[in-house]
C-alpha cells in the first residue's frame, strides 16, 4: 500500500517582493519609486481593494510622498512583522535598505516624476476572474448584512461539502465580496462528525494571494468532512453586503505524494505584568519523525 508522509509547512499570506537596482543619487517616481510600489504596495492600494489610497501613478502618488516616506522608514508599510533576524522568508514583503533608502530620497527631493512613460500597473484577469481558471467546486457564502458603525464582528459559517469520496485540494483561492469590510477570512476543515475547527486550510487578508500547493503535496478533505468558513468584520462607516466565494481546485490521488498541514505554534497565556519594560513570552512545539500516516483515499 502507498503511503503518505504528513508534510508541515507554514505559509505566511503575502505577496513576494521584487528586488530591483536603486538609484539612490536622484531616484525618480518612474525609474525607481513606481517598480517597488507596484510590486509591494499596489496589491492592497488600488481601487476595490482596503487601502484608503490608491497608489498605482504618479499623479495618485504625488500627493502622498511624505506619508510613504514616513511609513516606509518607520517599517509600517508595507505590513510584515516577522523578526527580520529570522528567514528568508517564502513571500516577504518587507522592502531592502536599499528600496526605502531610495523612496525616502525620492521625497526629500520633492518627488520628482522623471522622464519617459510611467510603468503601468495592470491587474491580471482569467476566466471569471479566478486566477487558475474554472474551479473544480465553488461554495458561494449567503449574502451578509454589515453595520455601517458597531464592534468588529467574528461569525463562522459551516460549509457542507457533500463530497462522496476524499479529495486532495491543491489550490484555494478566496474571493472576497467587501475587501472594504472583511478584515480576514479563514477556512478551516472541520473536525470529524463535528462543527469546530480542525485544520486549516487557507485564508484571505488584505494584499494576499491564490494559494498553489507545491507539487506533489495538496490537503485532505476526507470523505463527508465539512468545513468552516471564519469570517471578520470591521465597520467602515458605510452599511456593507458582503457576499464571498471560494474555489477549489483538485489534485487526482496518484498525483499526491505529501499531505500539506498547517500546525500552529502559539502562546495564548500571555500576561504583561503592569510597568514590566521587556516581558518575554515563548511558545514551542516537538515535531515527531512520524507524525500520522495516511493511505491515499484513506486513513491508515
Amino acid at each position: 500500500m502507498s503511503r503518505l508522509a504528513v508534510a508541515t509547512v507554514t505559509i505566511i499570506l503575502l505577496a513576494p517582493a521584487v528586488a530591483a537596482g536603486q538609484n539612490l543619487d536622484r531616484p525618480t517616481f518612474v525609474d525607481d519609486v513606481a517598480p517597488i510600489l507596484h510590486a509591494n504596495c499596489v496589491s492592497c492600494h488600488q481601487p476595490g481593494e482596503t487601502g484608503p489610497m490608491s497608489l498605482r501613478t504618479y499623479r495618485e502618488v504625488r500627493p502622498w510622498a511624505r506619508s510613504i516616506a514616513r511609513a516606509v522608514e518607520n517599517r509600517d508599510m508595507p505590513p510584515w512583522d516577522a523578526d527580520p533576524g529570522y528567514g528568508p522568508w517564502l513571500n516577504d514583503i518587507s522592502l531592502s535598505e536599499d528600496e526605502i533608502a531610495a523612496i525616502v530620497r525620492w521625497a526629500a527631493n520633492g518627488a520628482p516624476r522623471g522622464e519617459g512613460d510611467e510603468p503601468v500597473h495592470e491587474r491580471s484577469e482569467t476566466a471569471d476572474g479566478w486566477t487558475f481558471g474554472e474551479p473544480d467546486w465553488v461554495f458561494e457564502f449567503d449574502p451578509h448584512e454589515v453595520a455601517a458603525e458597531g464592534p468588529d464582528e467574528f461569525r463562522d459559517v459551516l460549509i457542507e461539502t457533500g463530497f462522496d469520496e476524499d479529495r486532495w485540494i491543491r489550490a484555494v483561492e478566496v474571493r472576497p465580496g467587501d475587501r472594504k469590510v472583511l478584515h480576514h477570512f479563514i477556512l478551516w476543515r472541520a473536525a470529524e462528525g463535528a462543527t469546530y475547527q480542525e485544520n486549516w486550510m487557507a485564508a484571505w487578508t488584505a494584499g494576499s494571494k491564490p494559494y498553489e500547493f507545491p507539487a506533489g503535496s495538496a490537503r485532505l478533505l476526507q470523505k463527508g468532512r465539512r468545513m468552516i468558513g471564519d469570517f471578520h468584520y470591521h465597520p467602515s462607516g458605510e452599511a456593507a453586503i458582503d457576499s464571498s466565494r471560494i474555489g477549489l481546485w483538485f489534485a487526482e490521488p496518484e498525483e499526491v505524494e505529501k499531505e500539506l498541514i498547517t500546525l500552529p505554534i502559539w502562546n495564548a497565556g500571555i500576561h504583561i505584568p503592569a510597568g514590566d519594560p521587556n516581558y518575554e513570552a515563548e511558545a514551542s512545539r516537538v515535531f515527531e519523525e512520524d507524525v500520522e500516516i495516511r493511505a491515499r483515499g484513506g486513513r491508515l
